[in-house]
């Protein structure tokens, strides 16, 4: 009995299935701690995504309604014209605004495309995507075919900066549209009768296609003619948006082939000068019908123009061996904008020992720029009296055009007295003797930083009786004169030349400094 309940014992065991592990609790919430930061950056990464699209949508959806709304025909709820309520345009923008607001919102205006796809400025009007002209418009600036130009721009942040340097970006769109002021949609057949086979041609010459200053005032003749096969009854009218047009004396008719012509002025403004051209576009009508559009564009003429000026330091050079430093200030004084290469020319300094690698290009008009450059007083220099140089400069513009400075000149004494002279002639009495004198005035001016000493004199190739007024020392930039006369000889009168030139230099400190060479040339009378 005992061996039988052992045997059912170990069966009982053999078909037990085997125990399994179970996992712990705690490795679980382990790996779902592990996992959920990366399900919840997914969906935060999902969140911020469909943001900036709606965002980037609502954007581009604000500029084209209020592009849409002020480019409407007719006057708004504020009794204004679409394109020039800003108020509307504004609330048109802010409408679609949802989950974010707009920072931005600019309104202008232009005339559209050219045919090389740049833009076309009105008159007086910003045409830059980020100006606001909206409130400055007037019914008389626009007309039917300008564009509303619009600008909106939204700024997308991030709700939860992770990467605290991450401030998040501007959104911009911009739309535009073209105006369409008013649409004729019928005629009054009191005023205007329409006859099949009327044809009027349109024709438009400036007096000049160019202009170079504000205030300049350009005359524009319009003629008419009728090229159809009915005979035009007037009134004939010109119709131009920047001119101001007299058609006094205008026929009643125009049979055909005959033509009439009339005037009008324009005064070029500071605009213009600073856009570079104005444009208007003209057309002509008379009873039966109206005459071709004449585009006409007036530009600014391109001037190349520029002026040099020089300084030199030190402004005094007594000794040899001192370096001169000059500068050359480059202005363009034209309208053509200048480029380099800029090349100067002077008599003291070789061209390439003049540095320009630091000059501005291009040189837009009215700007300038500077080049240096070095020369050593020489002990030529110092006996002359002096240094003088004389320089012009060079620029390019356009297609490699070149154009030249004025002349400019710097003299720079090389000792501290300086001398120059003036001559008086007079005839004395009784005239029949013909007895003339020439009275020399010599100006002594220190031009050093230290006192200069008497006694000073005058050695002159010709001139006598020299009499210097001063016996005390001359300070720094004072003046003293010393005076001189000749007496004009028979000699004088028929050596042919007309003319008595003589030659002298001054010296203080008992003759141990010594100024430049100075002379006078008089005229003599011819009788």
């Amino acid at each position: 009995m005992q061996n039988h309940k052992n045997i059912l014992t170990s069966d009982h065991r053999l078909l037990q299935p085997p125990k399994r592990k179970r996992k712990s609790v705690g490795q679980g919430m382990v790996e779902f701690a592990l996992v959920l930061p990366a399900l919840l950056l997914i969906v935060y990464g999902l969140l911020e995504v469909g943001r900036l699209l709606f965002i980037y949508g609502s954007t581009i959806t604000a500029a084209r309604q209020a592009a849409r709304y002020g480019s409407a025909t007719g006057l708004s709820d504020n009794g204004i014209p679409y394109y020039r309520d800003c108020n509307g345009i504004i609330a048109a923008v802010n409408n679609v605004a949802f989950i974010n607001t707009f920072n931005n919102i600019y309104i202008t205006y232009d005339r559209g495309l050219d045919s090389s796809g740049n833009v076309v400025s009105i008159p007086g009007i910003n045409s830059s995507p980020t100006s606001n002209t909206c409130n400055s418009i007037n019914d008389s600036t626009l007309r039917t075919g300008d564009r509303i130009k619009i600008q909106v721009s939204a700024t997308w942040q991030p709700i939860v900066r992770i990467v605290p340097s991450w401030q998040g970006f501007t959104i911009t769109s911009s739309a535009e549209r073209t105006i369409l002021r008013s649409v004729a949609i019928g005629v009054d057949p009191e005023a205007v009768s329409w006859a099949p086979g009327s044809s009027m041609l349109l024709s438009v010459s400036p007096s000049s296609s160019t202009y170079s200053t504000a205030g300049e005032t350009i005359t524009l003749t319009y003629t008419i003619q009728n090229n159809g096969n009915v005979t035009l009854t007037g009134p004939f009218t010109i119709t131009d948006t920047i001119s101001t047009v007299s058609c006094g004396g205008a026929p009643n008719s125009l049979l055909i082939g005959q033509t009439y012509s009339c005037t009008g002025t324009y005064k070029i403004s500071a605009a213009d000068v600073t856009n570079g051209s104005v444009s208007t576009a003209v057309s002509a009508s008379a009873t039966e019908t109206i005459s071709n559009t004449v585009p006409v564009t007036l530009t600014l003429a391109q001037t190349a123009s520029l002026s040099l000026t020089k300084t030199a330091s030190p402004a005094v050079a007594a000794n040899a061996g001192t370096v001169i430093t000059y500068t050359y200030t480059l202005k363009n004084t034209g309208t053509a904008t200048l480029t380099s290469p800029y090349t100067i020319t002077d008599n003291k300094i070789p061209s390439n020992q003049i540095n320009c690698s630091s000059a501005t290009s291009p040189l837009s008009p009215g700007a300038s720029t500077t080049c240096t450059g070095s020369y050593t007083v020489t002990a030529t220099d110092v006996s002359n009296g002096n240094v003088k140089n004389i320089a012009t400069a060079t620029a390019k513009y356009g297609n490699n055009n070149t154009v030249t400075s004025n002349s400019a000149e710097v003299t720079v004494p090389t000792a501290p007295l300086v001398l120059s002279i003036s001559a008086t002639l007079t005839t004395l009495d009784p005239p029949t003797n013909l007895q003339q004198k020439i009275t020399y005035t010599y100006t002594l001016q220190n031009v050093g930083t230290t006192n200069l000493n008497a006694p000073y004199g005058i050695t002159d190739s010709i001139a006598t009786n020299i009499v210097c007024s001063s016996s005390s020392s001359l300070a720094p930039g004072a003046t003293t004169t010393c005076t001189g006369e000749y007496m004009v000889t028979q000699a004088d009168r028929d050596s042919g030349t007309g003319v008595v030139i003589n030659s002298a230099r001054a010296s203080s400190n008992g003759g141990t400094i010594l100024s430049n060479p100075a002379s006078a040339t008089v005229a003599l009378p011819s009788s």
